[in-house]
């Protein structure tokens, strides 16, 4: 496992400013790339990561390292690599979201649900997988999210 600080937004230059997930996702063989967004995710997910014998790169978004949230105590605790989940109900519209991303998306779906009466749904990716699109052309998702290529 390859634990990587990505993302930009917090003064660090340039050079230290990159998200490279897409690459990351894009090379060929199996590599996991994997994007929590919350602080609970980033302790299940790295345990996770730590157990599978699999290549993986662990994305930590800089602009998170001082996010608080509860975080289980539970010893044992650990997320699924590859499961996305979704962080909040919603009926009238799906926004698909990873990593850093989640926090202001979240804050976006609650201000248009008490604005407009929007509700929006919000599901996090929290695993990057390498797409397959070469062999699939269309998505159809089902209840919890389940999608079909």
């Amino acid at each position: 496992m390859f634990r990587a600080a990505a993302g930009g937004g917090v003064g660090s230059a340039a050079q230290h400013s990159q998200s490279l997930e897409a690459w990351f996702t894009h090379i060929p063989g199996g590599l996991k790339v994997i994007a929590p967004g919350t602080p609970a995710d980033v302790k299940g997910l790295l345990k996770a990561a730590i157990r599978d014998n699999n290549p993986i790169i662990f994305l930590e978004y800089k602009a998170q390292y001082n996010m608080k949230g509860e975080v289980p105590l539970d010893p044992d605790f650990v997320l699924p690599i590859g499961k996305a989940d979704i962080k909040r109900e919603g009926k009238d519209v799906s926004v698909i979201t990873y990593g850093r991303m989640l926090e202001r998306v979240m804050q976006a779906a609650n201000e248009v649900d008490e604005a407009e009466g929007v509700s929006v749904e919000v599901v996090d990716l929290r695993t990057l997988a390498p797409p397959l699109i070469k062999r699939r052309s269309s998505i159809r998702c089902e209840k919890p999210v389940k999608c079909y290529w």
